[in-house]
């Protein structure tokens, strides 16, 4: 645009070439074919060399307002503008409406000077001169090429405007102006920037005012508030959190006139938060004026001011930008909305367990890798208030857990399972299969560091068994010789248990469900069940029938293992309520066990059936 801007100059006074100086700065040439006005410091006008002496006055009246109005810089400017902005389309209506109305504008100052009785004088003469606009340009400014049409409508109907219509419209533009021309005050500069203090205005020691550098501290405050105080090289001291407060400029003064101070003016305050490390005491408060100069007041401890600071605002706060990144490995025990309380695999990194702030994706057991900033709220548990990411390692939704920990898979359930506990600092847990005899040190060590609590509960739900098929004792740590270690507490224990046995079924929760069937009654499937051992379970599934069957009845059915089964009820895709399940003894062993409803429950809950519908996500089974 600014290349065509200069060659369409350039060919304008290449056609000019051969005008002819009339009087003043008015000059007339063969080769146009309408009158304007040109040049940036030394205008002239151009009329064309035919136009009649009545066109003529109106003509140079018109170009003269033009000179006035000083249109031959305002549509040159409008253009470099519309070049800049050449992609905007509201770009390009402004520049038309330009074009239009400084003629517009003319025009009425025109007929303000010439009486109303020109009117159609000088619309003959618009119309004469009238030539079709080909392209914008920049320049000349031109007497007719822009809207002739809409131009001598209004000169036809122009009316002198009332004082009143002239008032509102420069009140409107005030306000226009007032509303687009200025900037709002920033209302919470403080999130999310670094601050150093500059001047000082009050000082309990040096009370004049002073700006040195002993006194410049810096600051850093994120976007939730968190204020901290830098002190170079990564180091920095976590102060506390801001709270909206009622403190103002009049209190600050009202303290300082007790205590012999001068009074300050600090502005109109508008805004004021209390940055605050305990209840009973306030540490420093942050003020905001109307102009959105910020200021810190500093108390001692009785109350009194200490220091009161202006603050430079120097650059936006990351706060990877200022910490070293702390990294741990836990296992989330609690998730709550907003964070999760987990149990880091090295108490001594923070504690035995922490609350972490993190709205991500986690579950009760998942491993996690924790990444933070090294700022922890000391209580307890302790709290991460800026973790940057949360990496879940070993999710509880991963139904291969055994992959992860090999060492615990193929385990022999015929005498159940026996967990081994101990204490490293937090619950460590080892699984072996239920054998006679105390463990030798060897197969204690094969547990390594072990796993936690809630790593042990995943592992011990791929087993098919019930909670009395499993035996809690308690160990020495593995890892180094010493004495047996100290039983722990009733209240311990129960936890322990209550942790490890979270996913496996129980009798008790069993017996609570047990759906009743009616002897006489034809049933699509009905499972038979008997018992090889502690865990391990043969079934036959008989079709379209009754439960009036004898075990000479069942010698002849397939017998199916557990995992069998759960796929012939899966084929079926039954209602889990609408399968009895009949527990017997053991046909072809002398091995007997009391049949109790309780038990019923149990193997029903072992094929994956309850009184809502049967479970297509039956668990997988460990090779046996």
């Amino acid at each position: 645009m600014a290349l065509y801007s200069v060659i369409s100059y350039l060919c304008l006074r290449f056609r000019l070439r051969e005008a002819v100086r009339l009087e003043s700065n008015i000059w007339s040439c063969d080769r146009i074919g309408s009158p304007f006005l040109l040049g940036l410091f030394r205008p002239r006008i151009y009329l064309p060399s035919g136009i009649s002496d009545d066109c003529k006055s109106y003509v140079i009246a018109h170009e003269q307002a033009h000179l006035k109005r000083r249109d031959h810089w305002w549509k040159p400017l409008g253009f470099v503008l519309l070049s800049v902005y050449w992609f905007s389309p509201l770009m390009w209506i402004g520049y038309i409406c330009l074009c239009r109305d400084i003629e517009y504008a003319c025009d009425e100052k025109v007929i303000r000077k010439l009486g109303v009785n020109s009117k159609a004088a000088y619309s003959e003469a618009l119309l004469q001169c009238s030539v079709p606009r080909k392209m914008i340009c920049a320049c000349p400014v031109a007497f007719g090429e822009n809207g002739v049409k809409g131009r001598i409508k209004s000169v036809l109907n122009y009316k002198k405007p009332a004082f009143w219509l002239v008032l509102i419209a420069v009140l409107v533009c005030i306000a226009v102006a007032v509303c687009f021309l200025t900037d709002p005050v920033d209302q919470t500069p403080l999130y999310g920037y670094q601050y150093e203090t500059g001047v000082c205005h009050y000082s309990f020691v040096v009370s004049e005012e002073k700006e040195t550098a002993e006194n410049d501290l810096r600051y850093s405050i994120n976007s939730q508030g968190n204020v901290y105080k830098d002190y170079g090289d990564g180091e920095n001291e976590l102060l506390g959190t801001l709270a909206p407060t009622s403190f103002s400029a009049e209190d600050l003064n009202s303290l300082l006139k007790a205590q012999g101070g001068p009074s300050l003016s600090l502005g109109d305050v508008q805004k004021s938060w209390m940055l605050s490390s305990s209840a009973q005491a306030k540490d420093a408060v942050f003020l905001q004026n109307s102009q959105g100069h910020s200021y810190i007041i500093s108390f001692f401890t009785d109350g009194k001011v200490m220091d009161v600071f202006e603050l430079n605002r120097t650059q936006e706060y990351a706060a990877s930008d200022i910490f070293t990144d702390y990294q741990f490995r836990a296992t989330v025990l609690e998730v709550h909305d907003g964070s999760f309380l987990a149990e880091p695999d090295d108490p001594t990194v923070l504690a035995d367990k922490v609350t972490v702030q993190w709205t991500g994706d986690v579950r009760i057991g998942d491993r996690v890798l924790v990444t933070y900033d090294g700022m922890v709220q000391e209580l307890y548990p302790p709290i991460l208030l800026n973790v940057s990411s949360v990496v879940v390692e070993v999710s509880t939704l991963n139904e291969d857990i055994l992959s992860v920990y090999p060492q615990y898979a193929g385990l022999s359930t015929a005498k159940g399972l026996e967990v081994y506990v101990w204490k490293n600092g937090v619950w460590r847990c080892g699984l072996r299969s239920g054998i006679t005899g105390e463990p030798t040190r060897q197969e204690l060590l094969s547990f390594g560091e072990g796993v936690t609590l809630l790593e042990m509960s995943q592992i011990l739900k791929r087993y098919n068994v019930i909670q009395s098929d499993i035996s809690i004792l308690y160990s020495y740590d593995p890892a180094f010789s010493g004495p047996a270690p100290t039983e722990p507490t009733q209240q311990e224990q129960d936890e322990i248990r209550r942790s490890l046995l979270v996913c496996v079924p129980g009798t008790q929760m069993a017996a609570q469900s047990a759906p009743a069937f009616e002897p006489l009654a034809t049933y699509p499937l009905v499972v038979y069940a008997y018992q090889l051992g502690p865990g391990a379970w043969n079934f036959n599934i008989l079709k379209n029938t009754g439960l009036c069957h004898t075990v000479l009845d069942l010698i002849d059915e397939p017998v199916y293992s557990t995992q069998d089964a759960i796929k012939v009820l899966e084929k079926h895709d039954l209602e889990g309520a609408a399968v009895p399940v009949v527990v017997y003894q053991n046909p072809i062993s002398s091995y007997l066990y009391e049949i109790t409803p309780e038990l019923t429950n149990s193997v029903r809950l072992l094929l994956g059936l309850d009184q809502v519908g049967y479970s297509h996500s039956s668990p997988v089974l460990p090779a046996q």
